[in-house]
């Protein structure tokens, strides 16, 4: 089964069945965070496939398992995965065929530096720029970028059809004890950082996250 057919299946059937292990998994990873993939919202994923959508953005709020799921897909397509928390702590992987034609159009050129933080600016190259290679982005700075520039910098790529994404959407319950669990806070902290993060991916993508359950 290629990718394309798999995301349509997925996309097509709304329901908790696991249609597979790699997308639909559900668990305790290494971490012991608990992983919840059926909930999750998929946007013209199908067009993977094609070059005109060849960057698979995965995002979501902290601890809600975005880097586990992009590794899974990674290994199970054979795509190449990079994370914005490496891109914006300066971990670059230079042996990224996308990074490192980043590298060179953003050396070449200074339209491409927008922010203080180089994960913002990766995104802003990936958005204006026809990436050759098939990769998949993951990271919340993905949301907070739409968040950032009031709904204005993905929206139209989505109205288009110019973009494939993962919004990844776990239980919030799920989320501040994963964050328990990684980060070592106490739960109000937890709750309190969850609510924040939740709040800002709904206005982010208001049209996709209909709601946020309470805590």
């Amino acid at each position: 089964m290629n990718f394309s057919s798999l995301m349509h299946r997925l996309d097509s059937v709304k329901s908790s069945l696991l249609l597979t292990q790699i997308v639909n998994f559900s668990g305790i990873d290494e971490k012991g965070m608990r992983l919840e993939y059926y909930n999750n919202i998929y946007i013209n994923v199908d067009d993977l496939d094609s070059l005109a959508n060849n960057v698979l953005y995965i995002t979501g709020v902290p601890a809600s398992g975005k880097t586990e799921l992009a590794e899974r897909i990674s290994k199970e397509f054979d795509i190449p995965f990079l994370s914005l928390d490496d891109i914006a702590e300066s971990k670059f992987d230079l042996s990224n065929e996308t990074f490192k034609k980043y590298i060179k159009d953003s050396s070449e050129s200074d339209e491409f530096t927008k922010s203080n933080n180089e994960a913002e600016n990766f995104l802003y190259w990936l958005a204006k720029t026809k990436n050759p290679f098939k990769v998949i982005v993951e990271g919340y700075q993905i949301y907070r970028m739409n968040c950032k520039t009031n709904e204005k910098f993905y929206d139209s790529l989505i109205e288009k059809g110019k973009i494939s994404m993962i919004i990844v959407n776990p239980n919030p319950n799920t989320i501040v004890q994963n964050r328990i669990t990684r980060d070592g806070v106490e739960k109000q902290f937890a709750e309190k950082e969850t609510k924040h993060e939740l709040k800002m991916l709904k206005n982010a993508f208001p049209n996709y996250v209909k709601s946020i359950e309470n805590l």
